[in-house]
C-alpha cells in the first residue's frame, strides 16, 4: 500500500478507517519515505524540523558517548513517527546527555518533545467532538484503556482540549492529550502503557525546562508536563489521573 496525501491527512486528524490507520502506522515506523511524507504534512511538524536545524549531527560528536545508542539502534528515533523524522544521535540521543539523571528514560523523551510545542504550534488545532472522540477511540484502542474526552475535558475546568494522538517509546504505545492553559500554553498529558515499568509515587521535576509531574503504577506511567508552577502542575495530574 501506497498511502496517498488524503490517507495521510486523515490519518493525522485521526479521521481515516480504523485499517488506513493501521497500515499507515505501520508504513510510517518501516519505511523513511512515508515517515517523512507525515512530517511534510503534519502541521505540527514545522516548529520540530526549525528546532533541530541547529543541532549537530552525529558525525560531528565522534567522541561523545552516548547511552542511549542502543536504544536508537544507530537510526533515526521515530518516538513520534510524524514529528521526529530524522532525529538521530544528534537530537535526542545528545540531549539526553545532559538531563536530569534520575529521570527515567521516557520522561526524559517526553519533556524533550514537549519542550519544543509553543502557543502557535498548537493553536492551529481543532477540537471538535466528532474530531476528538475519533482521535480518543484510537488512543483507547493503542493503550488497551479506555479514555474519555468528555471526562478529561471536565476534569481540569482551566484547560481546554486540544487534541489526542498515539506515539511509540521503543516499542510501547505512548499517548499524548494536548491541553491549553488559559495563556494558550501547550500542557501535555501523557500515558506510556509498559508492562517493565517500575511503581513510583508521584514525583515532581524540571525536566528541559518544563515543571512535571509523574506517577507508575500497573504497568502504566502518567506524566503531565507543561509551562506553569510545580504545584499547579502536579495538581493538575492527580485530576487527570483520577478521570482516566
Amino acid at each position: 500500500m501506497t498511502p496517498t496525501d488524503a490517507e495521510l491527512r486523515a490519518y493525522l486528524s485521526g479521521d481515516a478507517s480504523a485499517p488506513v490507520l493501521t497500515k499507515i502506522e505501520e508504513l510510517a515506523a518501516q519505511d523513511d519515505v512515508v515517515a517523512a511524507r507525515l512530517a511534510a504534512l503534519d502541521p505540527l511538524a514545522g516548529p520540530v524540523r526549525q528546532a533541530f536545524a541547529g543541532m549537530p549531527s552525529a558525525s560531528r560528536l565522534p567522541d561523545i558517548p552516548a547511552p542511549n545508542q542502543q536504544t536508537a539502534g544507530g537510526t533515526p528515533m521515530r518516538f513520534a513517527a510524524c514529528l521526529a523524522v530524522g532525529i538521530a544521535l544528534g537530537g535526542l540521543g545528545f540531549w539526553s546527555l545532559q538531563e536530569t539523571p534520575q529521570a527515567p528514560d521516557w520522561q526524559v523523551a517526553v519533556a524533550q518533545y514537549q519542550a519544543l510545542y509553543g502557543p502557535e504550534t498548537i493553536a492551529p488545532l481543532t477540537s471538535d467532538p466528532a474530531s476528538l472522540a475519533t482521535q480518543f477511540a484510537r488512543a483507547s484502542d493503542a493503550l488497551g484503556r479506555q479514555l474519555d474526552p468528555v471526562g478529561l475535558a471536565a476534569a481540569v475546568p482551566e484547560l481546554s482540549l486540544k487534541r489526542a494522538q498515539v506515539l511509540h517509546y521503543e516499542g510501547d504505545a505512548l499517548i499524548q492529550i494536548v491541553f491549553a492553559d488559559q495563556a494558550g500554553r501547550p500542557i501535555a498529558f501523557c500515558l506510556l502503557r509498559d508492562d517493565e515499568l517500575d511503581d513510583q509515587t508521584w514525583t515532581t521535576a524540571e525536566l528541559s525546562g518544563l515543571q512535571s509531574a509523574t506517577h507508575h503504577a500497573d504497568g502504566l506511567g502518567v506524566m503531565l508536563v507543561g509551562d506553569g508552577p510545580a504545584s499547579t502542575i502536579t495538581e493538575w495530574a492527580k485530576t487527570l489521573s483520577e478521570a482516566i
